[in-house]
């Protein structure tokens, strides 16, 4: 089991020192406590050549800082270009040596976490530092105090728990007397403090109890009642699958934050997931692909024993068993997938096309067929080429298997006979016209038909080429047409949960390609841009849906890309072979796999895997790159 990290700031005389020391005692966990402000005098830790630089100070009869800095402070300007070299030379030293101690306490709390403790930090550098050298109030910066402020604000990690504690400013002045009273009554309110009331003000709306981020109960938000045996945690505890996907991390990572309990769960040991410092457990299920069976009893016995409250089924093969199964699931347990019906049109490519035609939405002309002779006829018809589309992704067998079925392309009868033909008896199969232009996806959340947040992106590059899954991806504006069609649709089906839908975008406009009921896969570029959809979606489940006046989440970040490094290296490499699966169809040729290549090198570009405070994942993934590689090497000799 690992750690997490709790924080407690406010102003000088509030009692975080009195409280962190009485919470270190008094718990019945191990806690380690770990100074984290300016004050290097008042901490319990702190590298060698800090402590000679404080020993020398002495000696000369000087003090160290022994507060946060004052933003109003200026220096002089020196003069002579010589003292302004010096002085200039001095500031990078200084900024060299506060880095490297503010992250010998990081990699400190690192090490206790990891040890399973609670790492409780007295302040934090984030708020001491906040006005000096974040704000952008701050006034005209030195460049060294735009770095120390860049550094904290976007590489250094945060804490799990952020507790403000705060006093009436004549109690803080009786106790430290530090500053003026009157600098103590009109303090401006701690970094965060308009998100965290309007954060506050959402969770009462929604009639729950306790803080939002940190719910102490879950049952104060219309959970049934379930026992709590003594020293169990009454926090809420979300059970993920797949956990070895992107997608999958990024929801461990984004409840992990808020200080729930995730359980990490795959049909692979080596999951990515399971490296996740947020993954409190860690657990192996059957596959529920090859038995779907095993699988169900497999999460009822889990979601019994680890007492779960929320289930986040990632893929389809998920999806599927537990829906058909889902009477037998324990019903304190929630899971985060739609209604039966729902599920059943959007799995149907047939069902879902014809519920968009009688929208009015714009659709690729299309035929069933259940033969490849059929397959050939529709195809005449259409005219060439077409493309061969599955009537489901996913087929759940009887409880004995979830088949796998992939769409393909044919410029000619005899192209169409050979790819149907193997699909004859197994599934039906959708003959439609091809549509080129631009892939983009709209991801929403929605609650009985409603939209509460919604996120588009742009296909950059897809794998394989020809069409399917993202591996770079770019988050675009809204597009007003797409986000209706998307709502419209899913308010017809009156949907609950996730669900992407996929969109081409070409000379004719729009056109609905499909729709995908389940969390996607690029959900991390979403979450890097802005709209947290793992958190809003538990929320959903665990605390209710927001006042039915609510407007949607609809503002995020653009222009914010981030890459499936597993999938773009496979979209490279075919980009740099230069060879065709499909002569007729447009794809990325040698040069564009150069500039895929230097692509990599990119620090504006995110990627799925990688986080600077959680890096277990991303390092993980590497040894399983250096695997497929070398099997592809040796397959294509």
């Amino acid at each position: 089991m690992t750690g997490f990290t709790v924080a407690l700031i406010g102003p000088d005389g509030a009692g975080k020192t009195t409280v962190s020391r009485r919470i270190e005692q008094s718990l019945p966990v191990p806690v380690k406590y770990i100074y984290m402000g300016v004050n290097t005098d008042a901490s319990n830790v702190m590298l060698p050549t800090t402590r000679a630089i404080h020993a020398l100070k002495r000696l000369r009869g000087t003090r160290p800082q022994g507060g946060p800095p004052d933003p109003t402070r200026r220096r002089p300007e020196p003069r002579g270009g010589l003292r302004r070299v010096l002085r200039e030379a001095r500031s990078l030293l200084a900024l060299t040596h506060r880095l490297a101690e503010e992250w010998f306490r990081q990699t400190l709390a690192w090490y206790h976490v990891c040890r399973g403790r609670i790492v409780l930090f007295d302040r934090h550098f984030y708020s001491d530092y906040y006005a000096h050298d974040i704000s952008n109030g701050a006034g005209e910066r030195t460049a060294s105090r735009r770095v120390h402020g860049f550094v904290l604000k976007w590489l250094y990690p945060k804490p799990d728990l952020v507790i403000l504690l705060d006093a009436p400013p004549e109690m803080l002045w009786a106790r430290k007397q530090e500053g003026t009273f009157e600098a103590l009554a009109r303090r401006p309110a701690a970094p965060g403090g308009r998100r965290r009331s309007e954060d506050r003000r959402r969770h009462a709306a929604r009639g729950c109890r306790g803080p939002p981020d940190f719910p102490a109960d879950p049952r104060s938000a219309g959970d049934e009642e379930r026992n709590v045996s003594p020293g169990q945690t009454s926090r809420p505890t979300i059970l993920v699958t797949d956990a070895g996907r992107g997608s999958a991390v990024s929801i461990i990572r984004s409840l992990g934050r808020r200080g729930w309990r995730v359980i990490a769960a795959d049909a692979d040991r080596r999951s990515l997931g399971f490296r996740s410092r947020h993954a409190e457990e860690r657990l192996v299920y059957p596959s529920p692909a090859h038995s779907p069976g095993a699988f169900v009893q497999w999460m009822i016995e889990a979601i019994s024993r680890w007492r779960v409250d929320l289930v986040i089924p990632v893929t389809d093969a998920a999806i599927l068993p537990l829906s058909e199964e889902r009477d037998r699931l324990p019903p304190a347990c929630r899971v985060a997938m739609p209604e039966p019906e729902p599920l059943r049109v959007v799995t149907d490519k047939r069902r879902t096309l014809e519920l968009a035609s009688r929208l009015g939405i714009p659709t690729p002309r299309s035929v069933l067929v259940d033969s490849a002779e059929a397959a050939r006829e529709a195809a005449g018809d259409l005219g060439w080429p077409v493309v061969l589309k599955p009537m489901s992704s996913r087929v759940y067998r009887d409880r004995k298997s979830v088949e796998a079925f992939e769409v393909s392309y044919a410029n000619g009868a005899d192209e169409v006979m050979a790819r149907a033909r193997p699909l004859e008896g197994r599934v039906e199969v959708l003959v439609q016209e091809y549509c080129a232009g631009a892939g983009h996806g709209v991801g929403l959340l929605m609650h009985e038909g409603r939209p509460l947040a919604a996120f588009q992106h742009r296909r950059v590059h897809e794998v394989p080429l020809t069409g399917g899954p993202s591996s770079l991806r770019e988050s675009v504006a809204l597009d007003p047409v797409l986000y209706d069609c998307s709502v419209r649709l899913l308010a017809a089906l009156r949907w609950t949960g996730l669900a992407m839908v996929e969109f081409k975008v070409g000379p004719r406009g729009p056109i609905l390609m499909e729709v995908n009921g389940r969390v996607w896969g690029s959900l991390p570029l979403a979450v890097m841009s802005g709209v947290d959809f793992p958190r809003l979606l538990a929320e959903l489940y665990l605390l209710g849906p927001p006042t039915n006046g609510a407007a949607p989440q609809l503002r995020y970040r653009l222009n914010v890309r981030a890459r499936n490094l597993a999938l773009d290296l496979v979209w490279i490499a075919s980009a740099l072979s230069g060879r065709r699966g499909y002569a007729f169809l447009e794809v990325p040729g040698p040069r564009e796999g150069i500039g895929g290549l230097l692509g990599l090198l990119d620090p504006r570009c995110g990627y799925d895997l990688l986080s600077v405070d959680d890096p277990g994942p991303a390092i993980g993934e590497i040894p399983v790159i250096a695997r497929r590689m070398w099997r592809g090497a040796r397959s294509s000799a």
